[in-house]
């Protein structure tokens, strides 16, 4: 699949979900974060340490870069929300341990979803 950062991707799993009644027009909204994993055909620009070029799709992305996953999750924005910090907790721990699995060559199994009213 291709990506709004014109990269091509692989669907993984879905990470968590926010479902939210009430919001903008008096409508619900529903929020999906998924992992996604780069396409096998940029296995060779990993491998000799050269960067991937994001290309946005201007429709969507006003600014586009590569980011730690701590410089994203720490970011002002988020940082008083219950909600978005449930959200990143999330995103931390899978990718976290996606990167280790990946390391080792083990299938990282996810340990099911969990419900929370925030």
């Amino acid at each position: 699949a291709k990506e709004e950062t014109g990269l091509d991707c692989v669907f993984d799993r879905i990470i968590c979900m926010r479902q939210a009644h009430g919001g903008i027009f008096n409508q619900s909204d529903m929020f999906v974060v998924c992992l996604l994993k780069l396409s096998p055909k940029y296995d060779k620009l990993l491998e000799e340490n050269k960067e991937i070029v994001l290309t946005p799709q201007e429709e969507e992305i006003a600014m586009i870069s590569w980011m730690d996953l701590d410089e994203f999750s720490n970011q002002e924005l988020w940082q008083n929300s219950p909600l978005y910090m449930e959200l990143h907790n999330s995103i931390f721990h899978t990718v976290k341990g996606s990167r280790s699995s990946t390391d080792k060559g083990e299938n990282n199994d996810s340990t099911g979803l969990i419900a929370k009213s925030l």
